[in-house]
């Protein structure tokens, strides 16, 4: 979180469970002497669900596959839904629905796919699983912290590993 920030701690427990599943429990801590960080905090907690959405997506298309995770994230002075509007825009990407083809616009990263899910609550998550350039799942998430939008992207790719460079 950055200089002066709390320290935080995560705790995976993962419990084998009947019929090939398990359980899946994370506890999230953070220890902060003040209340100053109350409001990333929140924004933090708000995140969690999105990637228990991400791993629900993986383990119904992907299940037992290798996977790469590439987390890119920015922050924005402007509003959720001014950063929301321009990042979809730029992309080509607006007016989504479940179960819709997608093609990101000329000029545009490519990006193409089927969009697993949309959540609609004030514009804040979408998911398509895209088939190009590599098969995997794509997120991005807008949340407040600390009075700015971060906005988040993460890829996870689930195509072999190669060599960049």
């Amino acid at each position: 979180m950055g200089p002066g920030s709390p320290t935080v701690a995560d705790e995976w427990t993962i419990e084998a469970k009947s019929g090939g599943t398990c359980r899946v429990r994370v506890v999230h801590s953070w220890f902060a002497s003040t209340d100053d960080w109350d409001n990333q905090y929140e924004g933090v907690e708000q995140g969690w669900p999105a990637f228990f959405r991400i791993l629900r997506i993986y383990l119904a298309h992907f299940r037992g596959q290798p996977s790469d995770v590439i987390p890119l994230m920015a922050m924005s002075s402007e509003s959720k839904s001014a950063v929301w509007d321009k990042l979809l825009g730029s992309l080509g990407l607006a007016r989504l629905a479940e179960g819709q083809r997608v093609e990101s616009a000329h000029g545009a990263p490519r990006l193409a796919g089927i969009v697993e899910r949309v959540v609609d609550k004030e514009h804040e998550e979408l998911f398509p699983s895209p088939r190009e350039p590599t098969s995997g799942v794509a997120h991005f998430l807008p949340i407040v912290m600390g009075g700015q939008v971060c906005l988040s992207f993460a890829s996870i790719s689930t195509a072999r590993r190669r060599r960049l460079w």
